[in-house]
């Protein structure tokens, strides 16, 4: 059976530019950065951003086997996490994205109970002069794109923004979007949030003009959608340094 991600996941991915692909960052503290100033875009950065989210225990879950892993996790059975590092720098970047799902595995008649399995997989992709190369390590096991002609960076939600959020929700219906408000971060730059009423998500992202190249790939600040058990499910970004704080040249895939 295969894990159903959250629906900010969804939405992420649904919001996404083309050209997703994950960088690993090197240290990023969540302290005062630079802001971009107005009307100017932010060409160089480090961001991490995460999320995690509780499921509906399946039907089955009063007969469930943990053989390699807790059921308290992280994450906590059965629910979801993800966490994305990226760097940026003028066009190119590096992203990492880690995550961890549970699925349900063979059922075991001798003890008359279904394996829940903890899978982990870091996804690891580089976009640079143009270039695009990926690779995932899940379970062990690590393929590059290289060798497979895979494009494993795919799989990582970047880029998502205020305006193709409002879009994307148009695309399936949801009503008229209120108009987008300006908050502060604790990053040192604004985020300009949109609110759809009717879908119960709202989304913060760094403000700067749609037409910088950044905000193909820069993830949101801030994401809330509510959760499959009730309640909100919430990604942020929980560190961002903007400037001169990438250096290109340490990115290497493993």
């Amino acid at each position: 059976m295969r894990a159903l991600f959250p629906i900010a996941t969804a939405l992420l991915a649904a919001c996404s530019g083309n050209d997703s692909a994950t960088p690993a960052a090197a240290s990023a503290s969540a302290k005062p950065v630079t802001p971009a100033g107005a009307g100017a875009c932010i060409d160089e950065f480090v961001q991490v951003y995460e999320q995690a989210s509780d499921q509906a225990a399946p039907a089955s879950a009063e007969n469930l086997c943990f053989d390699r892993e807790d059921a308290q996790g992280p994450p906590k059975f059965p629910g979801t996490s993800r966490k994305i590092t990226l760097e940026y720098k003028q066009g190119d970047y590096l992203a990492t994205e880690e995550s961890a799902h549970w699925t349900l595995g063979n059922f075991d008649a001798k003890r008359r109970c279904t394996l829940a399995v903890l899978s982990r997989s870091k996804v690891t992709a580089r976009v640079r002069g143009g270039v695009k190369e990926s690779t995932r390590l899940e379970n062990g096991k690590l393929e590059r794109s290289a060798d497979t002609g895979d494009d494993y960076g795919s799989s990582i939600p970047l880029g998502a923004g205020p305006v193709s959020l409002v879009a994307s929700l148009a695309s399936v219906g949801s009503l008229t979007a209120p108009a987008a408000t300006e908050e502060s971060t604790p990053f040192g730059v604004e985020c300009t949030r949109v609110a759809p009423k009717s879908a119960g998500v709202s989304m913060c992202s760094v403000t700067q003009p749609r037409k910088c190249p950044s905000t193909r790939v820069m993830l949101p600040i801030e994401i809330r959608a509510p959760a499959p058990t009730g309640g909100t499910q919430i990604g942020k970004t929980t560190a961002l340094r903007v400037g001169g704080v990438v250096d290109s040249a340490s990115w290497v895939l493993p």
